[in-house]
This record gives C-alpha cells, sequence and structure tokens, in this order.
C-alpha cells in the first residue's frame, strides 16, 4: 500500500502555488516560478501515479484522486499561462537588447570610436541570462552615453568659441552641424588647434591695431590736429584717458588691453580705416613739418644774411608747437632783411632779366621760375634761386656766346628785311634820289640769299655744339 502524499510536497506544492500567484502580479521572476512549478507537477505525476495504483489494487478510492487532479489541472493552466508570460517577456526583452544595442552603436558612432576605447569590459556574455544581458547593456549604454554628452557640450563650447572669435575677425562664421564622428576626440583636438589657430591671428592683429592706434593718437596729438573719423575719434579718446591712467606706464600693453576688453572689430575692414586714417594724419603731420623746417631755415638765412652774431641767435628745436613762435620770428626778421636787401634783390632781378634776354630764353622758362618765388619774392630763400638762376644762364651763355652772337645777327638781318618790305610799300619812295633806289634794288637781290646763307652757316654751328653735349636750350624767335 503507497503512502499519502507527505506535509512536504503538500508544502511544495503551496508553495509553487504561491510562487506562480507572485509571478503573476509580477512579484517574482518567471524564470524562478517555472521551474518551481515545473518540479511541484512532476511531483505531483508521480503522487497521482501512485493513488492511481492504490486505486486499482483496492486500497484508496476513486475520490481520493479527484482533490488532486484539480489541483494538476489548475497547475497545468497556470503554467501555461505562465509560459505565454514568459515567451512574451522575452520577446520584449529581445527588443529592449536590439534597442540598446542600437543605441550603443549610435554612441559609437558619433564619438568616431570603437566601444572598447570608453568601456573595460565591454563584452557581454551569451551564456548570460536575458536579462542579465540586458542589464548589463543598459550599463554600457549609460556609461558611454555620459561620454556623448560630456563630448557634446565640449564640441558645442568650441564651436562656440569659434564662431565669437571668427565673428570679432569679420570672417564668416559658418554652419557648424553636429555629425557623425563630430565627437571624437582627434575632432575635438581639430577644433583647439582651429581655435588656436584663430586666437594667434586675433593676438596679431590686436597688436597691429594698437600699434596703429597709438601711433594715431601720438601724431594727432604731435602735430595738433583733430581725428574727424566718426568712429575713431571717441575710440582715441577713450584710449587716450585709458593710457593717462595707466601707472605701470607699458603702452602696447595697455592699448591691446583695451581693444580686447572693448570688443572692438577686428575685420580687415576697419584695419584699413584705422591705417588709412592714419596716413591721413601723417601726411598732414608731414607737411606741418616741412613747414616748419621752412621756417626755421628761412630763420637761419635771415640771420646769416643780416650777419647775426652766433650769440645772438636762439635754439630752434623742431618741434610744431612752436611753429607760431617761429613763424612770428621770420616775419619779423623778413620785414628787417627786406630793408637791407630789397635793392639786392631787384638787381639781381635786373641781371637775371638780361641774361634770359643774351641767352635767349623762352617765355615759359621765364614764367616758370617767376611763380617759384613771386609768393615770397623778398625773403632769403629767393636770393638764394636767383644767384643760383644767374650763374647757370651766366655759364650758359659763356658757352654758347659765339652762337648767341649768330643768333642775334639773323635776327637783327630779319628786323631790317621786315622793314626794308614796310618802307618798300611807301609810294614817295619814288621821289627820292636814284642812288637809293639802287641801294633798295641791290638789297632786294641780296637779302634772301644772305639770310639764308646766315642759317645754313647758324644750323651747321648749332649741330656742331649739340653733338658734343646737350641741345641748346634757344628760344627761336622770328621777327615778323
Amino acid at each position: 500500500m503507497l503512502a499519502l502524499p507527505s506535509e512536504d510536497v503538500s508544502d511544495a506544492l503551496h508553495d509553487s502555488l504561491q510562487a506562480l500567484s507572485l509571478s503573476k502580479s509580477g512579484e517574482a521572476p518567471l524564470g524562478e516560478s517555472f521551474a518551481q512549478v515545473q518540479c511541484s507537477l512532476e511531483v505531483y505525476g508521480e503522487l497521482i501515479q501512485e493513488r492511481e495504483r492504490a486505486v486499482e489494487e483496492g486500497y484508496e478510492s476513486s475520490s481520493v484522486l479527484d482533490p488532486i487532479r484539480q489541483d494538476l489541472e489548475s497547475l497545468k493552466d497556470a503554467l501555461q499561462a505562465m509560459v505565454q508570460r514568459e515567451l512574451k517577456h522575452r520577446e520584449n526583452t529581445f527588443k529592449k537588447i536590439a534597442r540598446v544595442k542600437d543605441e550603443i552603436a549610435q554612441h559609437c558612432l558619433w564619438l568616431g570610436e570603437d566601444l572598447a576605447q570608453h568601456v573595460n569590459d565591454s563584452t557581454v556574455s551569451s551564456k548570460s541570462s536575458l536579462y542579465r544581458q540586458l542589464v548589463d547593456l543598459e550599463q554600457i549604454r549609460g556609461a558611454v552615453g555620459e561620454i556623448v554628452k560630456e563630448r557634446a557640450a565640449l564640441w558645442l563650447s568650441l564651436v562656440a568659441e569659434i564662431r565669437a572669435i571668427s565673428s570679432r575677425l569679420g570672417y564668416d562664421t559658418g554652419e557648424y552641424v553636429p555629425a557623425p564622428g563630430c565627437y571624437s576626440l582627434a575632432s575635438l583636438d581639430g577644433l583647439r588647434s582651429k581655435i588656436g589657430l584663430l586666437s594667434q591671428e586675433l593676438h596679431h592683429k590686436i597688436q597691429i591695431l594698437a600699434t596703429l592706434f597709438l601711433a594715431l593718437i601720438d601724431t594727432a596729438r604731435e602735430a595738433d590736429i583733430t581725428i574727424v573719423d566718426s568712429v575713431l575719434s571717441p575710440l582715441c579718446q577713450d584710449l587716450s584717458a585709458v593710457l593717462a591712467m595707466d601707472s605701470v606706464g607699458d603702452r602696447p600693453v595697455t592699448a591691446q588691453e583695451y581693444i580686447r576688453s572693448q570688443g572692438i572689430a577686428l575685420s580687415d575692414d576697419f584695419t584699413s580705416q584705422v591705417r588709412a586714417a592714419l596716413e591721413t594724419i601723417q601726411k598732414q603731420y608731414g607737411q606741418k613739418l616741412e613747414a616748419l623746417n621752412i621756417v626755421i631755415r628761412e630763420i637761419h638765412m635771415f640771420w646769416d644774411q643780416m650777419g647775426a652774431p652766433v650769440q645772438n641767435r636762439m635754439e630752434l628745436p623742431p618741434l610744431l608747437s612752436r611753429y607760431q613762435e617761429y613763424r612770428q620770428l621770420a616775419d619779423y626778421l623778413r620785414i628787417e632783411w627786406k630793408r637791407q636787401m630789397e635793392d639786392q634783390v631787384n638787381k639781381l632781378l635786373e641781371r637775371l632779366q638780361e641774361l634770359w634776354i643774351k641767352c635767349h630764353v623762352n617765355e615759359s622758362e621765364r614764367e616758370s621760375f617767376m611763380n617759384k618765388i613771386k609768393e615770397n619774392l623778398y625773403s632769403p630763400v629767393t636770393v638764394e634761386m636767383l644767384n643760383e638762376q644767374i650763374k647757370i644762364l651766366e655759364q650758359r651763355y659763356e658757352q654758347c656766346h659765339q652762337l648767341f652772337v649768330k643768333i642775334e645777327k639773323r635776327t637783327a638781318f630779319i628786323e631790317k628785311i621786315v622793314d626794308f618790305e614796310k618802307r618798300a610799300q611807301d609810294k614817295n619812295r619814288l621821289f627820292r634820289p636814284s642812288f637809293q633806289l639802287v641801294e633798295e634794288e641791290k638789297f632786294r637781290k641780296t637779302c634772301f640769299p644772305t639770310l639764308l646763307n646766315m642759317e645754313s652757316d647758324l644750323h651747321r654751328d648749332v649741330l656742331a655744339f649739340e653733338s658734343d653735349g646737350p641741345k641748346l636750350p634757344v628760344q627761336w624767335r622770328s621777327v615778323a
């Protein structure tokens, strides 16, 4: 006779059903519940077989099997439901695993690097349970995802810095759209390298602008010139105030810091604008300095011309701030000198006029020279220029004297021909003595051949002269 189910078996069945109930409510793992119920079914199967043999042998009545069969059917139904749920759960787990793997692969794609570079143990054993695999993969996804977030934030920071520097340099900031691989260390290093190059260019342009602004401010102050540019004028005023308060005295560094802090545009156009303003100021400065040097030179020449003692002459440093003082002194000396030197200038002019006539200087050359001296006729500079011009003409006359004599003879002969033709128009000449008419007829026959001989001889001498030196600077005048 078979024994009835022990208390242990009943307790196991009860625990199996309890585990199954918990698994259905989601409070226990389905895999464990499935295994426990499966074990209980096997125990129940053995128990039923024993009871069925006992019934067949008459040891027990068939009514004893009914509760056991009912429990067995309940377990089978529960097991079937559990299997369906387990299959569904496994299917969802496979999908989650696939999705997590895709996300990890996408992270690696953005990073442009292999997963092993970021996770010490990037492999997930296929022998592990699905749920263990999912947990491991989610941990890897979280670790790589944090790296992507950090790299993305760094990428945005670097791009923002590039755009800020490019904008200040006046360059096109461009479009920086995140793309696969852009979060790699190589890509980020490329952005850092670009920032380094742009920063160097920015520093270089700041140095150039600082130098230009300092030169602009100093030149304008030295020349007492107002900067009229509506953009540059307030900047120069502010920078001048900053430089005035600089206790250290490192002007270039102070100017660079000012330009950097003010966010002044560093485009090529703005640099060209500052350089053009500086060139304009420098040109005006050069003109004022030239005028100053001329005044100083005049003062010294006045002193020399008037024989002023050296001990009575003041120092004349070339400072634009003293221009008006020097100008007044020069004007005073000019008045004093004019009283002494007016006769000398007039005599020099008379001598120059004589030489112009002797050397046959043309009208344009005379007019050009007079235009140079007429603005300040009575000055030491004019005396110097007159003496120089007279010396040149005297040398010219000495070199070309024989030619000038022949030119003058030709001119006089032409004037004689013209005068003869005028007298020939007078009908009263026919009533003059006959010997005068004979003389007129003789002159009429010989004048033209004589003129041709004179011009031929002159032309030959001119060619001979010019073959040994420069062309003859003579005004060839005809008498009409």
